[in-house]
């Protein structure tokens, strides 16, 4: 574990946590149309992938045993939807990904 942060991967779960819970309510019940013409809740579902890329990255820094102590969480894919969005995918990639985790 890298010692400096070692101490904070709890926060940087709990970032992803509560991003995965702000983005779910953003996308409740939106079809893709109206997410398509909702400049402001694609760009907080952005912000909200950007956090949990980060944070989960973050957390694999701090700890790396963490991801194979934890197969089951998509790391990999956590940190690739970050990269993914914040080089600016299309809003329908954005949203089937946010419901498919409803």
């Amino acid at each position: 574990m890298s010692p400096g942060r070692a101490g904070r991967v709890p926060e940087y779960l709990q970032h992803v946590l509560d991003a995965i819970d702000r983005i779910t309510n953003y996308v409740a019940g939106l079809d893709q149309a109206t997410f398509a013409r909702d400049l402001r809740t694609q760009d907080a579902v952005i912000r909200g992938i950007g956090v949990i890329g980060e944070a989960s990255n973050k957390a694999r820094a701090a700890d790396p045993g963490i991801a194979s102590r934890n197969p089951h969480i998509p790391w990999d894919l956590m940190y690739g939807m970050r990269n993914r969005v914040i080089h600016d995918y299309p809003a329908s990639l954005l949203l089937r990904q946010a419901a498919r985790e409803e």
